[in-house]
């Protein structure tokens, strides 16, 4: 579990597999406390580039996140909710461990335009490759602030 929670918390690793096979992140910065700031540029296969901002609503130790992009740092809002996500890992034996991902829409509308987009049906996908990313790092790169 404390792989796949490396790969929430460091900036290089969470860019790996934020989002789904036609689009890729960049510009990361992961402040990881209740109002910490989440920015992030999601950049499309076709040259198209989202700047994103978010804060982290909740971060009850290394188990579960949820951020969102209603509000900017400072509790501002953000002019335009699209969704909530929540992040949630399990402990389930040895060296295993579930991760859940949900994402609570802001509206019917903006599930659609995700829809459209196929960022809501590659979330198996990011899940995927959290779990090959997690397998593939040392036990020595579990030390926090690392990377």
């Amino acid at each position: 579990m404390a792989k796949i929670w490396r790969c929430c918390d460091r900036p290089k690793l969470f860019a790996q597999w934020f989002c789904p096979d036609s689009w890729r992140v960049s510009d990361v910065k992961l402040d990881l406390r209740n109002a910490g700031r989440l920015p992030r540029v999601m950049n499309a296969a076709n040259g198209e580039h989202r700047k994103h901002t978010g804060v982290f609503l909740d971060i009850p130790g290394e188990k579960r996140t949820a951020h969102a992009n209603v509000f900017c740092q400072g509790w501002i809002p953000s002019g335009k909710a699209f969704m909530v996500v929540h992040i949630s890992l399990e402990e389930v034996g040895g060296d295993k461990a579930n991760c859940v991902t949900e994402a609570v829409y802001w509206s019917a509308e903006t599930k659609a335009e995700h829809e459209k987009e196929g960022l809501y049906t590659n979330r198996n996908k990011a899940a995927d490759r959290v779990e090959v990313l997690a397998k593939s790092l040392a036990d020595n790169n579990l030390k926090p602030g690392q990377g």
